[in-house]
């Protein structure tokens, strides 16, 4: 019918077929087809099939992956925002490079405004002690590629603050 006409099927002399892989499944076929001969397709031209074929391949597993990915980022989110701690991570220098706020956030500063900032200078010389404490337990960290656990406390709008921190 339509397709016959359309597709001009009765005038193929010969098709090449290749499979589609993604590496864990055939997700298709390649199929070209020449309108002209019969002998069209020599080593060379399966060759380029084949590799082109690959190339899709590729590309749908790429595809499959970066679906994964996303659908991964969501419930990583979800269960970030769920945690009630402050999240935060510090370079070397002790510098904010990212904060996520928890329920008990508090601070001068808005987590943007903490972003370069070193906990130093956010904390005052009065609380030293915790400053030294955090700053320990990240420098352990680093070292051992083991989380650390470090308790203090600090001083925040003439309020003694006891925090708990865990350093990745």
């Amino acid at each position: 019918g339509h397709f016959r006409e359309v597709g001009r099927v009765h005038e193929i002399h010969v098709t090449l077929s290749v499979p589609i892989n993604t590496g864990q499944a055939r997700k298709g076929i390649l199929f070209i087809d020449n309108l002209e001969v019969g002998d069209a397709f020599g080593n060379d031209a399966l060759e380029m099939a084949e590799i082109f074929a690959g190339q899709i391949g590729v590309y749908l597993r790429r595809l499959r992956l970066e679906k994964e990915l996303r659908e991964r980022e969501v419930r990583n989110r979800a269960l970030l925002e769920a945690l009630p701690d402050t999240i935060s991570r510090h370079d070397e220098a002790g510098r904010y490079l990212d904060v996520r706020p928890g329920m008990s956030f508090s601070s001068h500063h808005s987590p943007t405004e903490l972003l370069g900032k070193p906990l130093q200078a956010l904390m005052g010389d009065e609380n030293q002690d915790a400053i030294q404490a955090f700053q320990e337990a990240h420098d352990k960290a680093r070292q051992t590629k083991r989380i650390q656990h470090a308790e203090y406390s600090f001083m925040f709008e003439g309020k003694r603050q006891y925090r708990e921190v865990r350093v990745v």
